[in-house]
Parts: structure tokens; C-alpha cells; sequence
């Protein structure tokens, strides 16, 4: 095979790697029934740390965030200590949008 050949195969392959990406890219924006459904179940975890996204499954506002097991209040995004928050401050429960 040739040089050019070769070139050509991996520009090719590159191509269709970019293609591919750009295809399986999700908008998260208000504008997309998607993106929104999304959105409003996603909190980023409060500790600085981390900052990974949690993602709010059931009915339940307690999370407990998937890296560092930080748990927080979805609703307030408060670190929680104890199911004492859900009496004084937020829902504990609320349904899933």
C-alpha cells in the first residue's frame, strides 16, 4: 500500500469518526423534549471535589452522589446529615418530570 494510500484510509477513518460523534451528540438545551427531561433531573454534586452529575431516578429528593457518596438534598442542593433536613426545610419526596 501506498503512502498516499495509507493517508487516505486514515483521514477516511478520522472522518467517519467525527461523523459518528456529531451523530450520538445530545443537545442539552430547553429547546429539545430530551435535553429538558434531562436537565431537570440532573444536579451536580455540592462537594468541590467532585462536581460530578447525579441523576434524580425516583420520587425520592435524598441523593447520594455516585463518586464521592456525598449525600445531598436535590431539591436545595444542601449536604445532608440526617432525614432532619426533609422535616424542617424541603420535600422529601416529589415526582420525577
Amino acid at each position: 500500500m501506498k503512502t498516499s494510500e495509507v493517508d487516505d484510509e486514515i483521514y477516511s477513518d478520522q472522518i467517519k469518526e467525527e461523523q459518528n460523534e456529531e451523530e450520538f451528540k445530545i443537545s442539552f438545551d430547553n429547546q429539545s423534549i430530551i435535553g429538558s427531561v434531562i436537565l431537570n433531573r440532573v444536579k451536580q454534586c455540592p462537594k468541590e471535589f467532585c462536581g460530578k452529575n447525579n441523576v434524580k431516578i425516583a420520587q425520592d429528593n435524598w441523593i447520594v452522589c455516585n463518586a464521592c457518596n456525598t449525600q445531598y438534598c436535590f431539591l436545595c442542593g444542601n449536604t445532608l446529615k440526617g432525614a432532619q433536613h426533609f422535616d424542617k426545610r424541603c420535600v422529601r419526596y416529589t415526582p420525577v418530570k
